[in-house]
């Protein structure tokens, strides 16, 4: 290997070592934390949250605890960062394209057709059964995260609720209720990416300095 090549690797080798990351903690006021995951429960439903990813995942597992199905409108339940309503639910179609792929001398081609997936306002969790969402970021890519320090909850940058409205019927007629619950960021400090693995939890996530 010519010198100018090793010279090269070694510095992309040090600087991978040394790039700088935030890592981000989250506590909650409302739910608990058994063995570093925040887990809400009572005799109607159970919510399991894991925050670990780029910028924060905004990840939950629904797990319905009674004997008949639990419907949820996703319309009316919201993701809120600092109270600003996200809805999990959008009056819109997508386009999903459905084919193969062949390679034929380097060259690739496709075929297959398109199809528009229009998502349910109203989803239902059978009884004793779950269902997962990762709709979205908690500090997306266009924002920046918190400064590194300790917050509270009263100074915390960056507070956010999963709100969720549920009902036994389809039709929503029978008495609906709501699951609230919330979070706040309580620490941020200053890592190597080559560390962040060593803070893996599902009640933290990593985001670029």
């Amino acid at each position: 290997m010519k010198k100018s090549a090793i010279s090269l690797l070694v510095v992309v080798l040090v600087f991978s070592a040394c790039t700088r990351i935030k890592l981000v903690t989250v506590d909650s006021t409302n739910v608990a934390n058994k063995n570093n995951t925040f887990i809400f429960s009572n005799d109607t439903v159970s919510v399991k949250y894991d925050f670990w990813a780029s910028g924060g995942g905004m990840n939950f597992e629904i797990i319905n605890n009674t004997n008949k199905p639990l419907y949820f409108d996703w319309k009316k339940s919201a993701f809120l960062p600092n109270n600003k309503m996200m809805s999990y639910w959008k009056d819109e179609t997508n386009t999903v394209s459905t084919g193969t792929s062949s390679y034929y001398y380097g060259f690739s081609t496709a075929s297959g057709k398109s199809k528009s997936i229009r998502k349910e306002r109203i989803g239902v969790v059978p009884p004793k059964a779950s269902i997962t969402s990762h709709i979205y970021t908690i500090v997306p890519k266009t924002q920046t995260a918190p400064k590194v320090g300790n917050y509270s909850y009263d100074n915390s940058p960056l507070k956010f609720r999963n709100y969720l409205v549920m009902s036994f019927t389809e039709s929503f007629s029978d008495q609906e209720f709501y699951l609230d619950n919330e979070f706040f960021i309580k620490e941020v400090k200053s890592i190597t990416d080559t560390k962040k693995d060593k803070f893996k939890s599902s009640t933290a996530f990593w985001a670029p300095k």
